[in-house]
């Protein structure tokens, strides 16, 4: 087993249990130490940061909470609007002769009050309504999906996190036995056992194996970083994470998650919920073809005094007045312009239906290829682990001749270069394997969001 150990963790790549690295190179242990004061977290722990970090969730959940808010009765015109207005005016006359009453001063009060209720529009409000409501509902909708899709992408950098960690103790691994291969050949060649070109090919080996390996060092550093974006983190901060991908294995056959799909996928969901939408937009367009009802109602109350001059008495008088009127309106011609939103609504709602239609025909595909790609994945792993338990004794008979002089240099190369690549591979397959489970469960609707 390829066991790194640090601050009491452990990173673990297959099954090794003849092999054992004892030392890093200075690279790897540069990274290591970088995040060796961090607390490690589980992938669960990792989603609920991810939840209740992430941008764009918040961005989401925002939105889906504006929609809630506009599911009133009020902003589906139901309820009836009321008014009320004030106004004062002061008016100073000149009476333009030279008396000893002077000018004269009115001033004017009033207050109103005024009620607009529309009882009848052929049931648009209604059907505005209900579509404020479906608004609201499909988008609870897009945000849990998107929330589910979020979820997913943190799922995927969590696992890269961890492969790239792996990868890089292979390389790592792979390090250690150039330079050991290395230092056997300078040791024979001191002796007279070796030649400069077996010298020049290990050191030329050597130096690409640590090529590759600061290049995966790198990919593990960026895989990180993007894993700390979809958390929230900035790059400055510290994270350590468990280095494993453990795979549940494969579960439910074709038909089960066939049934979850149609019964729970979101887009889906979406999809039906935008068929409803459109039906209720017809219903709004042909309310034009009803009349509109009204009931206004105002009522108004002013006052008017006149102050006292010396020879004129003070004035003053207070008015009310109250009005109730019912308006029916019916639009005769409007330019086909009715008509014309009609048959255009109809299209819209056909092509509503052709698109629910074709997303039920690429979710069951979709399905069956996530369905199938975790079948291929898992025999994968199961290939691959087993080419590692091969590589792996392969390598430790090429050591024990190599040791013994039985096998030169290159066969020895060559064992290693196997095993890294079998390694290599394990670690692809089971990244592959368990992102192809998170997609299959991800379409049947078993992303847990809360």
């Amino acid at each position: 087993m390829i066991t790194i150990g640090f601050n009491k963790k452990f990173f673990t790549l297959g099954h090794r249990p003849t092999l054992t690295m004892l030392t890093l190179i200075p690279i790897f242990l540069t990274a290591l130490l970088s995040t060796s004061h961090a607390e490690q977290i589980s992938l669960e722990q990792a989603i609920a940061i991810g939840l209740k970090n992430n941008f764009d969730i918040k961005i989401s959940k925002n939105t889906s909470q504006i929609a809630q808010n506009n599911k009133k009765l009020g902003v589906g015109g139901m309820l009836p609007n009321l008014t009320a207005s004030a106004s004062t005016n002061k008016a100073i006359t000149d009476e333009g002769i030279t008396v000893p009453s002077g000018d004269i001063t009115t001033t004017t009060s009033s207050l109103q009050g005024a009620l607009s209720w529309t009882l009848f529009d052929g049931f648009r409000m209604f059907r505005a309504y209900s579509s404020l409501q479906e608004s609201a509902e499909l988008s609870k909708m897009q945000s849990k999906d998107a929330v589910e899709r979020m979820v997913v992408k943190i799922i995927q950098a969590y696992f890269n996190a961890v492969t790239q960690t792996a990868l890089c103790s292979a390389s790592v691994h792979q390090v250690e036995i150039s330079k050991n291969r290395l230092k056997k050949i300078e040791l024979k060649r001191d002796l007279g056992g070796s030649t400069e070109t077996e010298r020049l090919n290990a050191k030329v080996a050597l130096n690409a194996d640590l090529s590759v390996s600061q290049q995966l060092e790198l990919a593990r550093i960026t895989a990180f970083n993007q894993l700390k974006i979809l958390l929230g983190m900035s790059y400055t901060e510290s994270l350590n994470i468990d280095g494993d991908i453990i795979l549940p294995g494969p579960s439910g056959e074709l038909d089960h998650w066939l049934s979850l799909a149609k019964k729970n996928n979101a887009a889906l969901s979406m999809q039906q919920k935008a068929k409803r939408l459109a039906e209720l937009n017809l219903a709004i367009q042909r309310s034009a073809y009803w009349p509109i009802i009204q009931l206004t109602g105002g009522y108004g109350i002013s006052n008017s005094s006149t102050d006292p001059t010396p020879t004129l008495s003070s004035r003053d008088g207070t008015y009310s007045s109250a009005s109730i009127s019912l308006q029916a309106t019916m639009h005769l011609f409007t330019g086909f312009k009715n008509v014309t939103n009609v048959k255009n609504t109809k299209l819209s709602l056909e092509n509503q239906n052709l698109t629910l239609k074709q997303y039920e025909l690429q979710l069951e595909a979709l399905v069956y290829q996530q369905w199938e790609t975790i079948q291929n994945a898992y025999q994968q792993v199961e290939y691959n682990l087993e080419g590692v338990e091969l590589a792996e004794r392969h390598l430790a008979l090429v050591t024990d001749k190599y040791n013994m002089g039985k096998v030169n240099s290159m066969e020895y190369r060559e064992a290693q270069i196997s095993l890294i690549k079998a390694e290599i591979n394990l670690a692809s397959s089971k990244f592959q394997a368990r992102l192809a489970q998170v997609e299959l469960e991800r379409l049947g609707g078993k992303i847990k969001v809360d």
